[in-house]
């Protein structure tokens, strides 16, 4: 079974700032998301996290909306040029900002209009 289909919710790609900040230490970092899905999201970020880590999410996703999340990291890669790529599900998000993550889905799945 392929790892996609182990997933417990879809996961587009996405690329939005995040600042996280480390709840048992109040450390704050600026990171990138690499994907978003309902139930968590995966950051590039300069600084590591470490595996359980709780973590605030607060999420760019336009100029009108800052999502915010409580997650904890559950999967931490060292990338080869120095970076982490970090796995956080939310363990708290607000309906507001739940719905704001789908209407991230439901702009990707529309079909764009054809240009004349």
């Amino acid at each position: 079974m392929s790892e996609a289909a182990l997933r417990r919710f879809p996961r587009i790609a996405s690329h939005h700032s995040v600042l996280v900040t480390k709840l048992d230490t109040g450390v704050e970092g600026f990171a990138m998301t690499k994907t978003m899905a309902l139930g968590g999201c995966c950051v590039v970020t300069s600084e590591r996290v470490g595996m359980g880590v709780a973590v605030e999410l607060l999420i760019a996703i336009d100029r009108d909306h800052v999502i915010k999340a409580l997650g904890r990291a559950v999967y931490e890669r060292q990338l080869d040029d120095g970076y982490a790529e970090v796995g956080i599900e939310f363990v708290h998000i607000n309906d507001e900002d739940a719905k704001a993550i789908e209407s991230l889905f439901e702009t990707r799945e529309r079909p764009r209009a054809p240009m004349m």
